[in-house]
């Protein structure tokens, strides 16, 4: 019979020792998941997704997926709630090239514009990423006469020779006249010819 008693005692399992170390186990997992969620860019992410209150840095990542999955309007959202949230951080030159993006993306070509401007004008007025995408824009919109005013201020800038030679590509040459030079004794017509065929 002694024996029986033995093996029945080592058989028996303490509940209370193990709901405690359960409970301490969930406690420690909860208090981990939610620093995890809270302190970590992973954990901003998922809240992000989620639809929670995230910092700055979750917005910019949460809206570039937002963009690349095909989601415009959302993204554009997204995107401007984080820079309202952080309006000066390090990289807001890439940022707000996010913005632009996804401005172009909804067909927001104005809204894209400003943008690009705002950066050549108020951030980085060397940066010649701006001043590039203006030129783009310009030229899909058919603005040949402000573009070759733009590309002067463009070079000026930024000392970027390919604004200048873009310019000088789209600024028609010297005409040529039908006439020499030198003295006229009497009324003569002269024809002006443009190698581009211009009027």
């Amino acid at each position: 019979g002694r024996e029986n008693a033995h093996t029945v005692r080592r058989m028996m399992v303490n509940w209370a020792l193990v709901w405690t170390i359960a409970a301490v186990l969930l406690i420690v997992g909860a208090a981990g998941s939610y620093l995890f969620l809270k302190m970590t860019d992973q954990g901003q992410l998922i809240l992000a997704r989620m639809g929670q209150d995230v910092n700055a840095q979750a917005l910019w990542t949460y809206g570039q997926e937002l963009l690349d999955m095909g989601y415009v309007e959302k993204s554009i959202a997204t995107f401007e709630k984080a820079y309202a949230q952080e309006p000066e951080r390090e990289d807001i030159y890439a940022r707000l090239e996010q913005l632009a993006d996804a401005y172009e993306a909804g067909g927001r070509a104005g809204d894209a514009e400003k943008i690009y401007t705002q950066l050549y004008t108020e951030i980085d007025p060397q940066n010649p990423a701006a001043y590039r995408a203006v030129v783009r824009l310009m030229q899909d919109q058919n603005r040949r006469l402000e573009l070759a005013d733009f590309l002067k201020q463009a070079y000026e800038a930024t000392g970027d020779t390919s604004f200048r030679r873009q310019r000088e590509e789209l600024i028609p040459s010297t005409p040529t006249s039908s006439l020499e030079a030198g003295t006229l004794l009497r009324e003569r017509d002269v024809e002006l010819c443009s190698a581009e065929d211009y009027d």
